[in-house]
């Protein structure tokens, strides 16, 4: 886990919109935080510049006591979790949580130990050999959920990751949410612009 500090950040498109203007804003190690705005003002932006997706026009972007302005996606501690989940629907839920380590060369029996290990976290076991497209909304966030735990990243962050949500399991994923935070430590930086979520989260926020 690590901090996040975001100094004097701008982003900005080829046809000269400002996305983002001078941005200041730090989290603490394991803090989770909440950030907010109305509809263009560029959540989505300052989400894709601190994972390293979109470039960084000016200023600085810290995780810990790094700068990772110039470091690609792969090299900054980062696990990031959209609306969509994030998943293969294809695939089961434990070929989607193991990806990441497989990707990255990990051994079997280290996969094996960290699969077990964030599917008991996030109560996967039951539903492991399921095809994700055959899950229900409160399945697929778990899973995505589990995605980006088992790589043990620094910080996390969501955008507006309940947005596609079924009503009927929104409160519950959220307080969920909450409590992995709680258990794990994870710095979690959260999008969203929905007031009845930042409600029930009850975290500090930063308004983009």
């Amino acid at each position: 886990m690590a901090s996040l500090t975001l100094k004097h950040v701008d982003r900005a498109f080829p046809n000269g919109y400002e996305a983002v203007k001078d941005l200041n804003f730090q989290i603490e190690d394991g803090e989770f935080v909440i950030l907010t705005g109305p509809s263009g003002s560029g959540k989505s932006a300052v989400m894709r510049m601190i994972a390293g997706l979109d470039e960084v026009k000016n200023g600085e972007i810290w995780i810990g006591d790094k700068l990772v302005n110039s470091l690609p996606p792969e090299e900054r501690g980062i696990a990031m979790i959209f609306q969509n989940y994030t998943v293969y629907p294809r695939m089961t839920v434990l070929e989607n949580v193991e990806l990441g380590l497989r990707l990255r060369g990990i051994d079997e029996k280290e996969i094996g130990k960290r699969t077990l290990e964030v599917m008991e976290l996030l109560d996967l076991v039951e539903v492991r050999f399921a095809k994700v497209k055959n899950l229900s909304d409160l399945w697929k966030h778990r899973t995505a959920l589990a995605r980006a735990m088992i790589l043990e990243p620094d910080v996390i962050l969501m955008d507006e990751p309940l947005r596609n949500v079924s009503p009927k399991f929104h409160n519950q994923l959220t307080q969920e949410l909450v409590e992995l935070q709680e258990r794990t430590g994870v710095t979690i930086l959260y999008a969203t612009k929905n007031v009845e979520e930042m409600a029930l989260l009850g975290k500090r926020k930063v308004m983009v």
